[in-house]
């Protein structure tokens, strides 16, 4: 009996390491000239203090991926993004926020001082990113089925860095400090009737940075670099031969708090959550190589 259970043992571990190096009729598969090349288009949100549903945005990018083995490919992606978001309910707390108490002075213009009316602003944003990882993919139906080379579904982890910087719309077109005070708050806060009249009062122009320590490594305009974790999952299917769409979802967990702008509760204490970018995307690849 315990030569059989040897027998069956070695025999599957000889056709896994067959399995992994050759294809139908023992032909050898050509992985290591496996490349694709690809874009994408998406749309992404910050998890963060800023209510994102009133916001909106894009994310674009490219990415080559090189084939390891049939489960296994390493990706690595360049993106770029705008988020944004606005709330439908004032805030106060907002006397240690740099970017709206006056305290930045001539050098950043104009100079905002909320704090010094009803200390209220409704917070807004918009998040201005690049973003470049290295993944590593794991393509989790060719586990069970290796010779599966129409369709993909797949999950993959990374790290990268992500450059931002987030700026406001604190100011009109004449550099003066909004009249919130104008703004009518119905009880409960109907959220599409103050987006309504928070888009009649605002010009919609970011002209102001957000608080941010710009002592940190970044590049021109005020963004800062920052290390980026990503997790992703996604389903990839082949249109021909060499081409393939895609669907991709990914969630990118970094250490910062202000990829929304906003650090501060209404007792003007840090906020305890950091922010996180969440995204979902459509791609187009090609095949480059011998198959």
């Amino acid at each position: 009996m315990m030569k059989h259970i040897l027998f069956v043992l070695a025999f599957s571990l000889i056709s896994f390491h067959l399995q992994a190096q050759y294809g139908y009729y023992g032909v050898e598969k050509n992985t290591a000239s496996m490349w694709s090349l690809g874009v994408k288009a998406g749309s992404p949100i910050v998890l963060g203090d800023v209510d994102y549903t009133l916001g909106g945005g894009y994310e674009v990018g490219l990415y080559v991926q090189k084939k390891v083995t049939k489960v296994i490919d390493f990706r690595f992606s360049l993106d770029k993004g705008i988020a944004s978001g606005m709330n439908a309910f004032p805030s106060s707390g907002i006397r240690n926020n740099t970017a709206l108490n006056g305290e930045r002075g001539a050098v950043f213009q104009p100079v905002i001082a909320y704090d010094t009316l009803e200390d209220r602003f409704f917070h807004n944003y918009k998040t201005d990113y690049y973003n470049a990882t290295l993944f590593l993919k794991i393509n989790l139906n060719r586990i069970f089925a290796p010779y599966a080379d129409s369709w993909d579904i797949y999950v993959a982890g990374g790290i990268g860095s992500l450059l931002y910087a987030s700026w406001i719309d604190a100011a009109d077109h004449q550099n003066n400090i909004y009249d919130f005070s104008q703004i009518t708050i119905s009880d409960p806060i109907d959220t599409e009737d103050i987006r309504l009249q928070l888009d009649a009062m605002r010009d919609g122009t970011y002209e102001t940075i957000a608080e941010a320590d710009f002592s940190r490594a970044g590049l021109g305009n005020y963004h800062v670099l920052t290390t980026a974790y990503t997790a992703a999952a996604g389903f990839r299917f082949q249109i021909s031969e060499r081409s393939s769409l895609g669907l991709e979802a990914r969630y990118i967990y970094t250490t910062e708090d202000l990829l929304d702008g906003q650090q501060w509760d209404k007792n003007s204490q840090l906020t305890t959550d950091v922010d996180a970018l969440v995204s979902g995307s459509v791609s187009f690849d090609v095949m480059l190589g011998k198959r």
